[in-house]
């Protein structure tokens, strides 16, 4: 039986025996030539287009039947986010046919391809082809994973009563941020019954806390002409974040939410002091869209500009409080094994990286934070608070907060790995966007906006995505390799051993700068960060893009939260 060959004699690459005993029946081979595709470097995409040329529909169809789900979602978002709308579109169709219910997600996937080719009449198509088949029940569940400026507002009203009664307070609250920027009148006027009564009446604190922000939003919101100019809504919009940050430290009130208190008034603190805060843009598309109107304009106008963004990991380098120093050292070795398998850094090369970090951070014009969202997700309940990864995040606010009283003041010492030490940007000036922009951008498609005017990038990735950009994007890469972050060697079918972290960044420097590049994507974990700082001092544009570079070779490390997204 070829299922119980090794995974290396199953692939070996021969894509005519993988699509032969497809045709022959042996759906066991597809399904495992699927799965181990996955999980090894180069092999799905090219098996992939090949079924999808060598197979008739029912062919096709046939072979999918028997392929896990997860993988089919994992290939469709990659295929949206390639803008190949018409193949993601039919592999949905093909896998979800006759059986809607069972995968609502994926479908919505189809959907929003859909919209992207025909505009709202293929969301139509969608919604006709769905009702008839399954029924107006099926279709108004698949509209729960589908984003409401693309439906009806009787619709969004339908999704939003469905998650009520569910008491999917997670995903209402999602959706229900969704909402609130389309300036749309009709909705407005339907969330205002919503919000006060069905919703309104009871629930959790999380369904609670959602309520009350439509409430607020829809009372700003009525102060102003339905003729809205940008500038009001803009003015507006400030005024309902100050709405959600108010109703954020009341949900905080709670005594099981109280100690997340403290971290909604460090991101307060924060959005006060920056220039611009556009925290956002996971639920907000213009808060998306506006990044990347800035971005482009100091493309346009070569102004240098870099862009990190600080996750926990980078918080393992940053000063730890007193009441949590103690574990300071062993959340960086756990860091360290993450990235690249064992522990680098002596004490002095962790305080050197510490000051590069610091510089870097002091010189972003835009600087990614843990929003709201991300620190409850990681802080909500009491007994995370003392976990690495809280604790990470919590270190990069507080230090970030002790920057804003003291004036952004970085590190004066000369930095033996990068030369000269960067010029002060004062936090007034810095630009606040959520950690997580860069896979906002992925999700709201935002990538070949962001490009549009640029020929040629620079790039330092593990991942040669050269053909993928000029395919995509028209636009020629001058790649600069690294080896994979330690957690996915495998996966990416790395394998070369680290270097040490000291004289890695030197080479990255070195390599990146001489390709001398007008805008340049960085996907190099922490180093990118410091990265990000010399292209800058350089005269150029960096922005950090992360697990994006993952996406775009058909590898989605970080799949969940795209999904939590809907």
């Amino acid at each position: 039986m070829w299922i119980f060959k090794s995974k290396k004699a199953v692939l070996g690459n021969d894509l005519d025996r993988i699509i032969a005993a497809c045709r022959e029946g042996r759906l066991e081979l597809a399904n495992s030539v699927w799965l181990a595709s996955f999980l090894e470097v180069d092999t799905l995409h090219p098996a992939y287009k090949v079924l999808l040329t060598s197979f008739s529909e029912l062919e096709f169809q046939a072979t999918l039947a028997g392929t896990p789900k997860e993988l089919v979602t994992a290939e469709a978002l990659n295929l949206f986010a390639q803008h190949d709308f018409a193949q993601a579109r039919r592999l949905v169709r093909h896998f979800c046919s006759g059986r809607v219910d069972d995968f609502k997600y994926l479908y919505a996937v189809g959907v929003r391809s859909s919209f992207m080719l025909e505009g709202l009449e293929g969301v139509k198509r969608e919604r006709d082809l769905v009702t008839q088949t399954h029924g107006v029940e099926a279709w108004l569940d698949t509209c729960c994973h589908i984003p409401p400026n693309i439906l009806k507002t009787q619709e969004v009203i339908a999704v939003l009563r469905r998650l009520k009664e569910r008491n999917a307070s997670q995903q209402l609250e999602g959706y229900l941020t969704q909402c609130l920027f389309m300036a749309n009148e009709d909705l407005d006027r339907m969330l205002t019954i919503l919000g006060t009564s069905d919703l309104g009446i009871s629930g959790s604190t999380a369904v609670q806390m959602a309520c009350s922000r439509v409430k607020d939003y829809v009372v700003l919101r009525s102060k102003l002409h339905p003729e809205v100019k940008q500038e009001e809504l803009w003015q507006t919009r400030c005024e309902f974040d100050k709405a959600i940050k108010a109703t954020g430290l009341d949900h905080c009130q709670s005594e099981a939410h109280s100690h997340l208190k403290p971290v909604l008034e460090l991101l307060a603190k924060l959005e006060d002091a920056a220039q611009d805060s556009l925290l956002h843009s996971a639920s907000c598309y213009w808060d998306a869209k506006r990044v990347v109107n800035i971005l482009k304009n100091r493309i346009r106008q070569e102004t240098p500009t870099s862009l990190i963004r600080l996750g926990d990991g980078e918080g393992r380098f940053l000063p730890y409080p007193d009441d949590i120093k103690e574990f300071l050292l062993s959340d960086r070795r756990e860091t360290e094994s993450i990235w690249w398998g064992e522990r680098f850094y002596s004490d002095a090369d962790a305080l050197e990286a510490e000051k590069l970090l610091k510089n870097a951070i002091c010189n972003a014009d835009f600087l990614g934070v843990p929003p709201f969202h991300r620190c409850v997700h990681s802080m909500g309940r009491l007994f995370f608070m003392n976990t690495p990864n809280a604790r990470g995040l919590r270190a990069i606010l507080e230090w970030l907060s002790d920057q804003v009283d003291r004036g952004m003041v970085q590190d004066d010492t000369t930095a033996e790995m990068s030369g000269v030490p960067s010029p002060h940007l004062g936090f007034s000036e810095t630009c606040l966007v959520s950690s997580h922009i860069h896979t906002d951008l992925f999700y709201w498609n935002l990538l070949g906006d962001l490009l549009s005017d640029v020929s040629e990038i620079g790039l330092v990735s593990c991942h040669d995505l050269t053909a993928s950009f000029k395919e995509n994007y028209g636009i020629d890469v001058k790649h600069v390799r690294l080896t994979a972050e330690h957690k996915y060697k495998e996966k990416f079918g790395h394998t070369s051993h680290h270097d040490d972290p000291a004289t890695t960044y030197v080479r990255l420097r070195d390599s990146i700068l001489e390709k001398d590049c007008k805008v340049n994507l960085i996907a190099a974990g922490f180093l990118g960060k410091l990265l990000c700082n010399d292209i800058k001092l350089a005269g150029n544009i960096a922005i950090d893009v992360g697990s994006i570079a993952d996406y775009l070779v058909g590898h989605p490390t970080r799949i969940s939260p795209i999904a939590n997204f809907q």
